[in-house]
Formats: C-alpha cells, sequence, structure tokens
C-alpha cells in the first residue's frame, strides 16, 4: 500500500486512516468525523453491563470496532476483514487509537468451510 493511497483524519474517537477514494465510510469520516456513530452507541448501551466479546465481521476500517474497544477496555473485539488493504488499514487504525484489546484477522466468515476470492479495492 502507497501513502499517496491513504489519508489520516480526525473522528469522534480519535484519528483513523482511510482510503483516499473511499467514497462511503471515508467519505463520512472526512466530511462528518463520524460513521454509524448510532450503531457504535447502540452496541455500548447493549454491552456496557454484559460479559463477552464483539464480533465484528466485515470490519472494514473499523468505523465500529476501534470505538466499541476504546469505550470497552475490558472487553475483546475479534475484527475480521478479508480484503488485505483495508485490513491493514484496519490494523494501522487499531494501533493509531492504542486499541490493544482488538485482535484482527484477515479472514472471511461464513456458514460454510472452504476459500473465496475477495477483490482488492483499488485504492488510488
Amino acid at each position: 500500500m502507497l501513502a499517496s493511497e491513504i489519508e489520516i483524519t480526525e473522528v469522534w474517537f480519535g484519528r483513523v486512516f482511510v482510503p483516499r477514494t473511499d467514497a462511503v465510510i471515508g467519505q463520512s469520516f472526512r466530511t462528518y468525523g463520524e460513521f454509524a456513530r448510532c450503531e457504535a452507541d447502540l452496541l455500548s448501551q447493549i454491552s456496557i453491563h454484559r460479559p463477552g466479546a464483539l464480533l465484528d465481521v466485515g470490519a472494514n476500517i473499523g468505523a465500529i470496532s476501534v470505538p466499541w474497544a476504546l469505550q470497552h477496555k475490558d472487553k475483546i473485539v475479534y475484527a475480521f476483514e478479508p480484503q488485505m488493504r483495508i485490513y491493514q488499514i484496519l490494523c494501522a487504525n487499531s494501533l493509531l487509537n492504542s486499541a490493544g484489546n482488538i485482535q484482527t484477522f484477515p479472514y472471511a466468515v461464513g456458514d460454510k468451510l472452504g476459500l473465496a476470492r475477495f477483490p482488492q479495492p483499488s485504492l488510488a
């Protein structure tokens, strides 16, 4: 991944790397400083007094898993993202925000055992 393909932006829970060409999550972070904030807040309210972990399947760049991990440092987040370039940004965002309770996996999750090919998005 080239440095010219990503940028860093300020968001409600810290800072994140986003792909320059991302017209959804990245654009929302760049424009509003948040993405899926209601969902992140709802997960926090539901889980605040419950034991367990969060499974973020299709974690993308960590828009849900990173803030949740920061709000619940006593719990673990398992974040799955099969697109390698996006997975690398997820890992970078976890480190950038010192979210040490996130475990990331470069895998897809499904109901069948097997292999699947995922297209790698263009970040340029």
